[in-house]
């Protein structure tokens, strides 16, 4: 009775037919973390755990944006066919730009099966690094005088720097802000800031520079760049008319109109002439050329001047050059004296003196023509 049993179970089990079951996975990332333009290795296993043969490939791989696909080994390069319970393992070759930004990149890579196809997803992590480049505007700035510059800070890595802050400090131009703190800048990105700029007054002309420093963070690190910029300082002199002064002016007399010029500082200045002019009077030489006067002294200049009336008005009009050509100008009034009137009895003795040496004259020539005949 069991043995009929068992025949009838064997003739009634269903008959199952051997098919392929085929397996993708990738086995390892080389290296796991890599820097942008560094090449990465994936070690990929094919897999037949069926009991029939699969045909496989070729093996393909999706390429993303920073991410070039470059080949793989011969053992999946093309089509071949792996028997049940076989498996073939190879390397895919993938190289990352210079460019590329800090994250994670999947990348698809398709391998076909009998008309079909399996996917598998390898992640590569990128990891960048923040580099941070600074431009600074060129000024050039009087003396004790401000100016603006304008400092940019720009990104050219593959990370963000994060906290950034630019800050200055220089004993001879002194920026105002001296620290600034600056937004998240992302690799490729730039930020830009202003600063009022102001040369100490002791600083002689000429190219100053000056450096300041750009702290930031990078994956929690601190970190830091220079920024490195040229400011070009002017010589500036302050030029005034000290005094302007007419000594004792008389109608129709020759006078002395003083002219003190004083150079308040703190450049030198330079081509420096002095040209008068008066309504009301006659000015004899009426320009002059002092040439230079220095920071903190002062130089006189005198024109000789004749009023022709009683109201006299005079102007010194100034030119000189310090970094550029400048003028200033000063005007003055003067009140000049009329001379005093002559008294008669004066002109009645210039009268008699006049007759007397006529009549001496006249006796003389009258002797000596006698003498002749």
């Amino acid at each position: 009775m069991k043995k009929s049993i068992i025949v009838v179970a064997l003739l009634f089990t269903p008959l199952v037919a051997a098919t392929p079951e085929p397996r993708v996975n990738v086995e390892s990332i080389e290296p796991s973390s890599v820097a942008p333009g560094n090449s990465v290795e994936i070690d990929l296993v094919v897999a037949n755990d069926g009991d029939s043969p699969a045909s496989f490939g070729p093996v393909s791989v999706e390429n993303v944006e920073g991410v070039q696909y470059r080949g793989t080994t011969s053992t999946l390069d093309g089509s071949f066919t792996l028997c049940g319970g076989c498996q073939q393992v190879g390397t895919l070759y993938l190289s990352t730009s210079d460019s590329l930004s800090s994250g994670s990149y999947p990348v698809e890579v398709e391998v076909p099966v009998d008309g079909a196809s399996y996917f598998e997803t390898a992640t590569i992590n990128v990891d960048g690094s923040a580099s941070l480049v600074s431009s600074f505007s060129s000024a050039e700035i009087e003396q004790g005088r401000s100016g603006e510059v304008s400092v940019t800070v720009e990104n050219s890595g593959t990370d963000a720097a994060s906290a950034p802050s630019l800050s200055f400090s220089s004993d001879q131009v002194f920026f105002s802000p001296s620290s600034v703190s600056l937004r998240e800048i992302p690799a490729g990105e730039s930020v830009t800031r202003r600063f009022n700029v102001t040369p100490d007054e002791s600083l002689s002309s000429g190219a100053r520079q000056v450096t300041g420093t750009v702290e930031y963070l990078e994956d929690s690190e601190a970190e830091t760049a220079e920024v490195q910029g040229t400011i070009t300082v002017l010589d500036r002199a302050e030029m005034a008319l000290d005094s302007l002064d007419l000594e004792d002016p008389v109608v129709g007399q020759e006078s002395e109109l003083s002219v003190e010029l004083e150079n308040l500082g703190p450049g030198e200045a330079e081509s420096i002439t002095i040209e008068v002019s008066c309504d009301g009077a006659d000015v004899g030489s009426s320009r002059t050329f002092v040439g230079q006067v220095d920071a903190d002294e002062s130089v006189p200049a005198v024109f000789p001047v004749t009023p022709t009336s009683e109201d006299v008005s005079c102007t010194a009009s100034v030119s000189y050059t310090d970094s550029r050509e400048r003028s200033l100008s000063q005007s003055a009034d003067f009140s000049a004296s009329t001379p005093p009137p002559v008294p008669p009895a004066a002109v009645a003795v210039v009268v008699v003196l006049v007759l007397v040496g006529a009549g001496v004259w006249y006796r003389r020539r009258s002797r000596d023509e006698l003498e002749e005949v």
